[in-house]
């Protein structure tokens, strides 16, 4: 019995070497692809994403240049000191000296 299981050791080793190696090369490179996949979807994203960055770079550049912004800012800001002025002036009560 014991030579028979050597002798079987000895049948399978050359079909073990070849199978062996051949199976974890395959599981590299399945691996591989799948992280080239994902590389490359993330790759997308930051595409994706450096462009919404620049287009609102470009919005930012363009309402600095302009005026009607901060005229509008500088209305919506006196507006709101001007109505909490009311309303404080509204809760205020006179006391004769």
């Amino acid at each position: 019995m014991k030579l028979d299981l050597l002798a079987l050791v000895d049948k399978l080793t050359p079909v073990l070497v070849v199978i062996i190696p051949s199976y974890f090369s395959f599981k590299s490179t399945k691996t591989t692809k799948e992280a080239d996949k994902r590389l490359e979807g993330l790759s997308n994203k930051i595409d994706t994403l450096e462009k919404s960055v620049s287009n609102v770079e470009e919005i930012g550049k363009d309402n600095n240049k302009s005026d009607y912004y901060w005229e509008r800012l500088a209305t919506a800001s006196t507006l709101s000191i001007a109505g909490e002025f009311e309303e404080r002036v509204k809760t205020w009560t006179h006391k004769p000296a």
